[in-house]
């Protein structure tokens, strides 16, 4: 967590040239396994990329810099966030070059006119369709009195919809999360907090449901960040107390000469077969909220406040065997005379160092740590099983099947009108009747849990203005007035 915030801290204020040279050094190290096709394609993506995001933009009103390309509101051009967002993911191991570019075109259907086809023609139809899952446009974003609707306005079961479609689009979804609400330091305060109360509504459940326990840190933190800085009743900073204490203190020097103390044991000894060691730390706000359940103040924070896990990653070694083996090693050799072995469990090892560090040493399996970590996204558990959302994520809720057995979540008491304007706006327009559980029915039919509905379209338009009464959705209201206007003009 903490490495991720520090290296963070370097990608703000750089050019977009700059982010892609990170990224390219990023992903050096993989040229070895086979990767060097997938770079290729990747600096194809960062290309089309900027040229898109720098000369067309769908956003009214959108501003410019000095050379006209096109930039956010905070001044920094619309390719910076993108490639943040790569890079995130990146840093948690996703070394995937489909996920790589569809993370960097993420915004690119939505605001600008590159298109579908395009992405297909470029990068095949994998990429096309993963950057169309965590995508903003059509289902996300509508017109309303000629403005575009902010994401926040947009009902989160269009993300689980399209999501499901390719669970690892979830993780791209909350890198753009968290990327978004690291930015918005030059935003209004009340837009800030309106950032984060949709991000607590919205997204953290599906988190939470996915049991991704790493993005939940770093959402959890780059939320308690904003709630920090925006609050107005003279307190310190919390967050920016307890993270320049850590920059400024021994921490990261500190785990990274434990790892590394470590490493050279497991490389003397080859009856270790330990693949790899993986370090987690607590977030920021798990930090502050320790010291307030100890009623301690936030200066009082210290070295010994972070409990380090440390991973090890055998695939051979029972985890007995390899805890007996590791805390042997802490007790007899000299190379780590600097240690202290304080506890001995069944399956840890607690250690801690002569500055105050504590550590706790757990041997794993990659699968295992993997799932621990970024949860398991099952795609046909997912996409068939409405029963694997929370029940705080479908309340007031209703599961409606596709013929194909795709889902649609819908608000209950939805119609027919509704779920066809949520396939498309095309088949809502041209829908005459509808197929509910096979059997032909009206497009007023009011929805229940677990119908599964084919539309029965016409080859003109047949939407009438009478069916606004019958819209639950404003998805399918706004299409239906929108289509009106224009027929009126």
């Amino acid at each position: 967590m903490f490495e991720l915030n520090s290296l963070y801290d370097n990608y703000s204020g750089q050019t977009p040239e700059a982010l892609m040279a990170i990224l390219r050094k990023e992903l050096a190290q993989y040229v070895g396994l086979g990767f060097s096709k997938e770079i290729a394609s990747i600096e194809k993506c960062f290309g089309i990329a900027k040229e898109y995001t720098d000369k067309f933009q769908k956003k009214p009103n959108a501003l410019k810099n000095d050379k006209g390309e096109f930039i956010r509101t905070s001044g920094e051009p619309y390719i910076n966030h993108t490639l943040r967002v790569a890079l995130i993911l990146l840093h948690e191991k996703m070394v995937d070059s489909t996920v790589i570019i569809a993370a960097i075109m993420h915004d690119l259907y939505e605001d600008t006119c590159y298109s579908y086809e395009q992405a297909k023609n470029d990068f095949g139809e994998e990429v096309a369709k993963l950057i169309d899952c965590v995508t903003n446009v059509s289902d996300f974003l509508q017109e309303d009195n000629g403005c575009l609707l902010s994401d926040e306005e947009i009902d989160y079961s269009n993300v689980i919809n399209k999501c499901s479609l390719n669970p690892i689009a979830f993780f791209i979804k909350f890198a753009d999360r968290y990327d978004n609400l690291m930015t918005l330091e030059s935003m209004p305060i009340q837009k800030q907090l309106k950032k984060v109360e949709d991000t607590k509504k919205y997204i953290l459940p599906i988190v939470h449901r996915l049991k991704a326990k790493r993005f939940s840190d770093l959402l959890d933190d780059a939320i308690f960040s904003i709630e920090e800085r925006t609050k107005n009743n003279g307190e310190i900073n919390a967050y920016k107390y307890i993270s320049r204490k850590i920059t400024e203190g021994y921490y990261l020097q500190s785990t990274a000469k434990f790892i590394t103390a470590l490493k050279k044991c497991f490389v003397a000894d080859n009856s270790l077969t330990v693949s790899d060691l993986k370090v987690d730390t607590p977030s920021i706000v798990q930090i502050y909220r320790s010291l307030l359940s100890e009623e301690r103040r936030v200066t009082d924070f210290a070295q010994s406040d972070i409990l380090y896990e440390v991973y090890l990653i055998s695939e051979e070694y029972q985890q007995n065997d390899l805890i007996r083996t590791v805390a042997e090693k802490f007790v007899y050799d000299r190379k780590l005379n600097e240690y202290s072995v304080c506890k001995v469990e069944k399956n840890t090892v607690w250690v801690t160092d002569d500055i105050g560090n504590r550590y706790v040493i757990i041997p794993t399996n990659y699968e295992t740590f993997n799932e621990n970590r970024y949860g398991t996204l099952d795609i046909d558990t997912l996409s068939t099983s409405p029963e694997s959302l929370d029940d705080d994520l479908l309340e007031d809720k209703i599961t409606i099947f596709t013929p194909q057995m795709d889902k649609i979540v819908l608000p209950k008491n939805s119609t027919v009108i509704d779920f066809a304007f949520m396939v498309h706006t095309e088949i809502g327009l041209k829908m005459k009747l509808a197929k509910v559980n096979d059997r032909t029915t009206s497009v007023f039919t009011v929805l229940n849990n677990k119908d599964k509905v084919e539309i029965l379209l016409s080859d003109k338009v047949e939407a009438k203005l009478n069916w606004l009464i019958y819209c639950e959705t404003k998805n399918a209201r706004r299409r239906l007035v929108k289509w009106f206007r224009e027929q009126s003009e």
